[in-house]
């Protein structure tokens, strides 16, 4: 475990952001600040850059249903979702 915030520590200190396997960077995390709606966008978003746009996959390491990820999308473009 302390190998691991190690590591967190060196990519804050360098600036450098975190990639997916495209070598894309990965959005950072929502403040303290953000909404549950938010930080659930967020992670739905984070989660499709770690899976290489793959939504299933996604779905799946969210433990969420594919129709899940598609509805919170769908409800974002209508507005019925904050962010």
């Amino acid at each position: 475990m302390a190998e691991e915030s190690k590591e967190d520590d060196v990519h804050e200190a360098s600036g450098t952001a975190e990639m997916n396997k495209e070598g894309e960077p990965i959005e950072e995390a929502p403040g303290l600040d953000a909404t549950m709606r938010e930080i659930e966008a967020w992670a739905e978003r984070r989660a499709i850059a770690l899976e290489n746009g793959n939504v299933a996959a996604a779905a799946r390491r969210l433990g969420i249903s594919l129709k899940t990820m598609y509805n919170h999308e769908r409800q974002r473009r209508k507005g019925g979702m904050t962010c």
